[in-house]
């Protein structure tokens, strides 16, 4: 993703300080030459998990459960002895292991 290489990168130029035990945690001045760098960098890191967080919502909508529908279903027509599991506790463990299994949402 090119926002995160970005968002890197302004990290790594602005950056001057190191760790240092007499420093506190939110002392920023310490480590980045101005505060509005900390602002914006920031606000940039909340806006790329919430682009990522909405890519992995659209992917759940639009793809994930369809798939799941369709192995649920193939699950019915290969066993047909066991389709009325389906609408139990089995079913929502297929569900849920459908669900995990699917390689492309990683």
């Amino acid at each position: 993703n090119i926002f995160t290489v970005l968002i890197t990168t302004w990290v790594a130029v602005v950056y001057q300080g190191s760790y240092s035990h007499e420093h506190k945690i939110g002392q920023f001045d310490v480590h980045y030459p101005k505060r509005w760098y900390v602002w914006c960098l920031s606000f940039f890191g909340l806006m790329h998990f919430c682009s990522c967080v909405l890519l992995m919502i659209f992917h759940i909508i639009a793809k994930t459960v369809w798939k799941v529908n369709v192995q649920l279903e193939q699950f019915k027509d290969d066993n047909p002895t066991e389709a009325h599991s389906v609408n139990g506790p089995y079913g929502l463990y297929l569900s849920c292991k459908f669900f995990f299994g699917d390689t492309e949402f990683t």
